[in-house]
């Protein structure tokens, strides 16, 4: 059996036998796994709108920077035009 299900029928005073005893460790090693997973696919996601955002921060600095050069609002054609500006100052 785990530390943790040790701990808990520790805790409550209850005794299992082998059978129930591996049953219980083999369901805290699926939630374990289950929660490694979901861990994971936070992570992605967490990377996922990390990237976003830095994105639309670039973005953000070409519109900005194209309203300066220009004392107007730029197309989407000139946004992509003042990125590539930026990105070879960067």
């Amino acid at each position: 059996m785990s530390d943790i299900a040790d701990k808990i029928y520790a805790a409550t005073g209850l005794t299992l036998n082998a059978e129930a005893a591996a049953k219980v460790g083999h369901m805290i090693r699926l939630a374990r796994q289950e929660a490694a997973d979901e861990i994971e696919k936070l992570r992605a996601e967490n990377e996922r709108l990390t990237n976003n955002a830095r994105s639309d921060a670039r973005l953000l600095a070409a519109y900005h920077k194209w309203c300066d050069m220009h004392g107007c609002a730029p197309s989407s054609s000139d946004l992509s035009k003042a990125r590539a500006a930026l990105g070879e100052k960067e």
